[in-house]
C-alpha cells in the first residue's frame, strides 16, 4: 500500500502524462489499453490462462488504437504492450521466444491488415484509386524515419552527434519531466534516481524480475526515438510522452518500491526512540 502511495505522489508532478488528457485528437490513453488488460489479465490467471483469449483481446485493443491514433508510436505501442506478458512469463528458453514472436504476431497481424486496408478504401472513395493511398502510407513512413534535418544556433553542436543517433537521445533526456513554469527537473534526474534504486533492489534481491523487466522496457521509447528520429526532432511539444509507455512508470515503481524498504528499515526504530 504504502509502495502505491509513494507512486502516485511521485507520478503527479510528471505532467507530460497529463498534458493532452482532454484532447480529442491524441487520445494518449489508448497507448496503455493492452498494457494495463494484460496486467490485470496474467494477475487474474497467474497459474491457467488462456493465451486464446488473451490473442482476441489483444487484438481488439490494437484496433481500437489503430482507429484512434493510427500508426502513431506504433514501435512504442506494441513493444509496451508486450511488458506484462514478459514480466509475468518470462523464461530463458528458445520455446518461450518462439511462442512470444507467433503469439504476437497473431495479434498484431489482423488489426494491422485490417486497418490498412480500410484507408486505402478510403483513399479508393476519395481519389478513385489505391495507389493514392499506398503513396500515402509510404510517404508517411518516410517523413517519420529519414533523418534529413539540421540543427542552428545555440544546437548546432548537435549536427556532430546526429550521426551517432546522440542528438535526440540528449534532447530527450534533457527535457523536463516537471512543468518549466514551475521548475526544471530533466529527464536524467529521474533517471538516474533509478538507476541507483535498482542497484538497491538487485543487491537486496528485491523483486529484481521487475528491475529486470523496467530496464527493458527502456526499449520502448528508444525504438521511437532511434527509428523515427525525423519525428521526434520536429515534435519535442508531444514526444516526451513516450518515455511513459511505460518505461516511466515502472522506474517510478522502482523508486517507490525503493523508498518503501528504506523505510520499513528505519521507521521501527524512530518509532521506538
Amino acid at each position: 500500500m504504502m509502495t502505491c502511495i509513494i507512486s502516485f505522489l511521485l507520478i503527479i508532478p510528471n505532467y507530460w502524462i497529463f498534458l493532452y488528457g482532454k484532447s480529442t485528437w491524441w487520445c494518449n490513453w489508448v497507448y496503455f489499453l493492452p498494457f494495463a488488460y494484460s496486467l490485470l489479465f496474467f494477475e487474474r490467471h497467474k497459474e491457467n490462462y488462456s493465451i486464446k483469449k488473451y490473442t482476441i483481446a489483444f487484438s481488439l485493443l490494437f484496433f481500437i488504437k489503430f482507429w484512434f491514433t493510427g500508426f502513431e508510436f506504433i514501435t512504442v505501442f506494441l513493444i509496451s504492450s508486450s511488458i506484462p506478458y514478459i514480466y509475468y512469463l518470462f523464461e530463458n528458453k528458445w520455446s518461450f521466444y518462439f511462442k512470444f514472436v507467433r503469439t504476437h504476431l497473431l495479434i498484431v497481424i489482423v488489426p494491422l491488415v485490417v486497418t490498412i486496408l480500410f484507408q486505402l478504401f478510403q483513399f479508393k472513395l476519395l481519389t478513385g484509386n489505391f495507389e493514392d493511398g499506398i503513396a500515402h502510407l509510404v510517404d508517411a513512413y518516410s517523413r517519420r524515419a529519414n533523418g534529413e534535418y539540421s540543427y542552428n544556433g545555440e544546437y548546432a553542436y548537435l549536427n556532430t552527434l546526429k550521426q551517432y543517433h546522440l542528438d535526440i537521445l540528449l534532447r530527450y533526456v534533457g527535457g523536463s519531466f516537471i512543468n518549466e513554469d514551475f521548475i526544471k527537473l530533466p529527464f536524467i534526474v529521474i533517471i538516474f534516481c533509478g538507476i541507483l534504486c535498482s542497484v538497491f533492489l538487485y543487491i537486496k534481491n528485491i523483486d529484481r524480475k521487475l528491475v529486470a523487466t523496467t530496464w527493458f522496457s527502456i526499449t520502448a521509447p528508444l525504438s521511437w526515438l532511434i527509428l523515427f528520429k525525423e519525428h521526434a526532432h520536429i515534435h519535442t511539444h508531444i514526444d516526451f510522452f513516450i518515455w511513459y509507455c511505460p518505461f516511466l512508470l515502472l522506474l517510478i515503481l522502482v523508486i517507490s518500491l525503493t523508498i518503501t524498504s528504506l523505510l520499513k528499515k528505519t521507521v521501527p526504530e524512530v518509532v521506538l526512540k
